[in-house]
């Protein structure tokens, strides 16, 4: 083989070689990404495992102690049906033995106690022994009749029916409310759209009408009033000491002290502002009259615009979802401002506020439709929880999870209670 040949036979082995090494780098690399992934994959999936144990370890606490709760319903009714079941028969029984001895007596008269004596006293003794039996007699089988054994058995019958039943209910929730007559100013012009829940057992009410907000006991006396600058419609809780209103149609967010009851810093934002506001943990969420949805800093720093879509009514957020009403819908986004999903029901009808308890369930008011929807975390119908109401507005837990507040009309507002059932 000529030298030219050769050199380039070795050019061409070094760059097929290059080219190789290369590749199986390029290789390399992208396994170790994949690789990399998959361990995350990994480690996630054990997160979630554990989380999931820890959820499962809770539903059996609650399951324990809805027993215990159950167990103890079940022995007081059945010890309180026994009861009441045993003084029935025990009276029978005495009713049943004194007639035995009366019977007795008739037939120990008549075996002998009519020796010895006249005919004629015979006669007029055994007759009236058996006009007395006779009417005894009628009553005794009437009386018989009432008294069945399977009387009292039907007595257990409907308790182990109820028992039934209860048991296909262990965990479920009732509902207890309790409606604040708040009368505050001018009755006619007052307008509470929303309200939160405020150290020292007060609530806080948002009276747009009034441009005011209203501290008020939980049995709705008027603790405190604060005038604002302009029409309030949403507030949100920030801490254990503040809360936020925003002011429609201004470009202001006034901070509140619902502990010692005044106004805080007013902050002004670089947007007109509307009627919604939420808050995720470092910063509030509120709806720009242009439709968009701002995230602000505490101090009106706009950080983050989401173009939604939707006409949004009202805002409540967690650290990693934004929740908004508009029109006869829910929707949720993650922070990023990307749809997660959305709720409608036939008989959910102009939505207003919207509320999370603590287990991450979502609670939202039907204006239109007169009542309240519970939702699953994920958005899924769980049951309408109210719907002896009018035009529910604005709704907010307390930090337990097992209370809310729901501003509604005739322009008023009620504390509902969740009760378990047993």
């Amino acid at each position: 083989m000529s030298k030219p040949k050769m050199m380039q036979l070795k050019g061409s082995k070094k760059v097929q070689k290059s080219e190789l090494i290369e590749s199986i780098k390029a290789m390399i690399d992208e396994l170790s990404t994949v690789l990399e992934g998959r361990k995350l994959n990994l480690q996630e999936l054990k997160r979630e495992k554990q989380q999931y144990q820890d959820k499962i370890s809770r539903v059996r606490q609650d399951i324990n102690k809805h027993l215990d709760l159950l167990e103890e319903k079940v022995n007081q009714e059945l010890g309180g049906r026994y009861k009441e079941a045993s003084i029935l028969i025990g009276n029978d029984i005495a009713e049943i033995e004194s007639s035995l001895k009366v019977m007795s007596n008739y037939k120990n008269v008549l075996d002998t106690g009519l020796k010895n004596v006249s005919d004629i006293h015979v006669f007029l003794e055994m007759n009236k022994i058996k006009q007395q039996h006779s009417k005894r007699s009628e009553l005794l089988k009437k009386r018989l009749k009432e008294i069945k054994h399977h009387e009292i058995e039907k007595l257990f019958e409907d308790k182990w029916v109820n028992l039934i039943t209860n048991l296909t209910k262990i965990g479920t929730v009732t509902i207890r409310s309790t409606p604040l007559d708040v009368k505050s100013g001018k009755r006619g012009g007052q307008y509470l759209t929303d309200g939160i829940f405020v150290p020292n057992d007060k609530v806080l009410l948002v009276d747009c009408h009034g441009r005011k907000v209203i501290f008020c006991t939980l049995e709705g006396q008027v603790h405190k009033e604060l005038s604002l600058s302009g029409d309030p419609c949403s507030i949100v809780q920030i801490d254990d000491r503040e809360a936020a209103v925003v002011l429609c149609n201004t470009q202001n967010i006034q901070y509140i002290d619902i502990v010692n009851c005044k106004l805080g810093k007013l902050i002004t934002v670089n947007k007109q502002l509307y009627q919604a506001i939420g808050y995720n943990g470092p910063n509030l969420i509120v709806r720009g009259t242009d439709g968009n949805i701002y995230m602000i800093d505490r101090t009106g720093n706009i950080i983050k615009t989401v173009t939604s879509g939707y006409n949004t009514y009202y805002i409540t957020c967690t650290t990693d979802r934004i929740y908004l009403t508009s029109d006869d819908k829910l929707v949720c986004f993650d922070m990023n401002g990307s749809q997660m999903f959305s709720y409608t029901n036939d008989n959910f009808r102009n939505g207003q506020g919207i509320s999370v308890d603590t287990e991450g369930n979502i609670y939202c008011c039907g204006f239109d439709s007169n009542n309240i929807h519970q939702l699953t975390p994920d958005g899924q119908f769980i049951k309408l929880i109210v719907t002896d109401i009018t035009e529910p507005r604005g709704i907010s837990f307390d930090k337990t999870g097992e209370r809310f507040l729901v501003t509604h009309e005739p322009n008023n507002v009620t504390v509902y209670e969740l009760q378990e059932s047993v």
